[in-house]
């Protein structure tokens, strides 16, 4: 054989590996060798020497990502089925993004939005159920009753240009605070945050405000806000029609960070807001938001009263902490700590003593 013959071939057979690659047939650590073979055996051949046969290897064991707690384990009792798409980003469906942007724009047009809300969450070794009422008005109005053992103990008001929450009775207690920093401010407690037009997440303060984790929607979009994972959308694809509330809905499925999060919308056909709507984030251990809409209210009237709080004699403000305050000050002696790694292998921080390290956190999904 040539060696115009044999180059032909190799790069035939590097387009056919290479193919293989992207649909993960081999390892990189496969295509390298074998890539690596072919070229020692051509440039034998130009040299007009033998090459030697190369030697059988095995392969090392291909390595997956092990599954979620949530994939595997039995799902709660009364825990929606959520729509079967596969892994990673979706491709976009026009048809499907189409629905998406109704749903957005009547979000951004409407001028009040009213609906009771049952939420649900379920993670590993966690399902707990939320019930709150909302009401949103424009410009830049809301509130936001939560309710525990069907008593509303918590809100959040938006006024114009303050966001409030408040609760009745204790707060509840975050892990950022010490216990002693909790009791100064435990009772009649409230937090405030400036929130012009635009600027504000009523997604985020429904953590402090509920004792629960983030609504599906980012409700701020209504007052103007974009969704900071917007600009991670990957697409949106059909996953059915069914009856929500007695409306026809039809269901859309939205993935962002390259399947990472996917959120699920049951769409009205009437009025093109989400009736019904879920999200799957797959992390290190799978957690899963559900929220149920009833009794939707659109473009009724509002006053304003209801949007309207002022602390009463007596309460005190609460400051969450802020991260630099819990920084260790330079020279401190560092306490020991074991994380796991990306690996799954679990690490001290006294195994590197006496090193330098540089330790980064971030948040995934």
């Amino acid at each position: 054989m040539t060696a115009r013959k044999l180059l032909v071939i190799l790069t035939f057979l590097c387009v056919l590996l290479a193919v293989l690659q992207v649909f993960n047939a081999f390892r990189v650590e496969d295509l390298t060798r074998r890539l690596q073979g072919i070229y020692s055996r051509l440039s034998a051949l130009e040299s007009g020497k033998p090459s030697p046969m190369p030697t059988k290897t095995t392969p090392a064991p291909r390595t997956s990502r092990a599954p979620s707690p949530l994939s595997t384990r039995t799902p709660a009792v009364g825990e929606p089925e959520l729509p079967r798409i596969p892994d990673g980003p979706i491709a976009d469906v026009p048809e499907a993004h189409a629905i998406y942007d109704k749903m957005t724009t009547a979000f951004a047009t409407t001028d009040s939005l009213a609906y009771e809300c049952e939420y649900r969450w379920v993670a590993e070794k966690l399902d707990m159920v939320f019930h709150y009422n909302v009401w949103l008005k424009k410009d830049n109005f809301a509130r936001i009753e939560f309710q525990q053992d069907g008593k509303t103990d918590a809100y959040l008001i938006l006024d114009g240009k303050t966001m409030w929450s408040y609760w009745v009775g204790t707060r509840p207690e975050f892990s950022s605070e010490t216990h002693e920093e909790y009791s100064k401010t435990s009772f009649h407690a409230y937090k405030r945050i400036p929130a012009p037009p635009g600027m504000h997440s009523i997604w985020h303060e429904m953590l402090y405000a509920g004792r629960m984790a983030m609504s599906v929607t980012e409700l701020s979009s209504f007052h103007g806000y974009v969704d900071s994972m917007q600009s991670l959308l990957d697409g949106v694809c059909l996953t059915g029609e069914k009856t929500v509330e007695g409306e026809p809905c039809i269901g859309i499925a939205a993935s962002f960070m390259k399947g990472q999060r996917i959120r699920y919308y049951w769409v009205s056909k009437n009025s093109w807001f989400p009736l019904e709507q879920a999200e799957r984030l797959v992390l290190a251990s799978e957690q899963r938001h559900f929220e149920k809409w009833k009794s939707v209210r659109i473009d009724i009237p509002l006053d304003d009263t209801l949007f309207k709080w002022t602390p009463p004699a007596g309460w005190v403000e609460w400051i969450p902490p802020v991260l630099g305050s819990k920084l260790l000050a330079p020279g401190a002696k560092a306490p020991d700590f074991s994380l796991v790694s990306l690996d799954g292998e679990e690490i001290a921080l006294s195994k590197y003593k006496g090193r330098t390290l540089w330790i980064i956190f971030w948040r995934y999904g």
